[in-house]
């Protein structure tokens, strides 16, 4: 077991991609006959994940059994990397249009899964398998349907703050970090600082400024981003519905229809910020080697308590069992369906 390692500067976090997403789903809501409107229809096979074999059972009658929310929709929403084909962002969300409340859970790019490939982080399976892999290994993973997905370039964060005319930010300590090979010139004062699209990136990627590295960076990026989604909100009813239309054009792919986004958005602009959360799903503090690979692997049992309290679309508690999770601890592989 050694120490995790910090991710690569250049990696951006999921939350970006969720506001793009609320820019999307306001311009569909204004710039589309209403007529058109409706929820979206889901129309899913029963879970049925595969065994720490790799041999898929037959549906347990717990999973048989469960019943969906009324107006409860799952997402997954995720963007490329560089060049390679992996996902740079990975998040998982709910939206309960009943009670108004977004969910966001971010999965680390090197979170560990079982898989005859070499590479066996997370963010392998969109090349290897595409959306649909992709989806199918989250699914199992987490023990709950994935209704829908957006895939968004992450360049899409700098053109939405350029579009609401930068933020108002307070930068949380001083920031000096130079990067010749990434072109990267990071400089910022401690303070309020009003901040365009190019400089926000380079505020949410600098992480060697905090003592504790990432963990500091993380919360910078959630308060910047908490902050956008506000503004956005806020100016993105009328004067800005042409720009967001033509980032959305430019920078998203989805699998919802054109009247199910309009429906959606429509009821996001009355959702409150207090409504809206992020986090990232529980993990090991020390990462695991193997073949000379740093990964990620999750705490199960908070896990599975994570996703009943923030994902879970179904009226009744998911069990350890129900999500197919391995993970390791004390060098020693463990799976949730199997003790």
């Amino acid at each position: 077991m050694h120490k995790r390692k910090s991710l690569p500067l250049r990696i951006l976090k999921g939350f970006y991609i969720f506001i793009v997403i609320i820019a999307a789903l306001i311009v569909a809501a204004f710039c589309v006959y209403k007529a058109t409107v409706r929820p979206p229809e889901m129309d899913h096979k029963p879970l049925a994940s595969p065994t720490v074999s790799g041999e898929r059972p037959q549906e347990s009658s717990h999973m048989g059994d469960l019943k969906r929310k009324d107006g409860v929709y799952t997402f997954l929403l995720f963007g490329t990397d560089d060049g390679n084909g992996n996902t740079d962002t990975i998040m998982v969300g709910t939206y309960d249009t009943v009670r108004q409340t977004v969910h966001m859970l971010s999965i680390p790019r090197d979170t560990m899964i079982e898989t005859n490939r070499s590479n066996k982080r997370i963010n392998a399976v969109y090349a290897a398998g595409g959306v649909e892999g992709l989806e199918e290994e989250l699914s199992d993973m987490l023990g709950i349907p994935i209704d829908f997905y957006v895939q968004i370039d992450l360049q899409a964060f700098v053109a939405i703050v350029d579009a609401v005319g930068g933020v108002d930010f307070e930068v949380p300590v001083d920031m000096d970090y130079e990067d010749f090979v990434q072109d990267l010139y990071i400089h910022f004062e401690k303070g309020m600082q009003h901040l365009d699209g190019q400089k926000a990136l380079e505020l949410v990627r600098c992480r060697n400024a905090y003592i504790n590295q990432d963990i500091g960076r993380m919360q910078t990026q959630q308060n910047f981003l908490t902050a956008l989604a506000a503004k956005v909100l806020k100016v993105g009813s009328i004067s800005k519905i042409q720009e967001f239309a033509a980032i959305f054009n430019r920078y998203a792919k989805t699998d919802l229809k054109l009247e199910n986004i309009i429906w959606l958005g429509e009821r996001l602009l009355s959702i409150k910020m207090d409504n809206l959360s992020f986090e990232t799903i529980p993990i090991h503090d020390n990462s695991y080697m193997y073949n000379g690979r740093a990964y990620v692997t999750l705490d199960m049992n908070q896990v599975v308590r994570t996703v009943n309290e923030k994902l879970n679309p179904y009226t009744e508690d998911l069990k350890l069992s129900d999500l197919d999770m391995m993970s390791v601890v004390n060098g020693r592989t463990v799976h949730s369906r199997k003790s």
